[in-house]
């Protein structure tokens, strides 16, 4: 296997920038470990993604007469596109 020595160099200086930026994040959001910041931003970007569709799917109130049949439905879209979102 052939390793340059400026793609080592390079991976070893992202790899130590990514414990510093990720180090600094902690203090600043006050979680507790990287896996909680993690979480944490994956829970962001998915209830972004709910916002998103939520609009499309729900132009009801919950007043008698309405049709029920539109809530399966827009939750249904939901957790299928999160579902592909948690697998990319």
């Amino acid at each position: 296997m052939v390793v340059k020595e400026q793609s080592v160099l390079n991976a070893a200086n992202l790899s130590l920038w990514m414990v510093n930026v990720s180090q600094a994040m902690l203090v600043i959001s006050g979680e507790e470990s990287v896996l909680d910041l993690k979480a944490h931003h994956h829970g962001l970007r998915y209830a972004q993604e709910v916002f998103k569709i939520l609009p499309e799917n729900t132009k009801y109130s919950n007043a008698k007469g309405d049709n029920p049949s539109v809530i399966p439905r827009a939750i249904e879209a939901i957790f299928s596109y999160m579902q592909s979102l948690a697998r990319s």
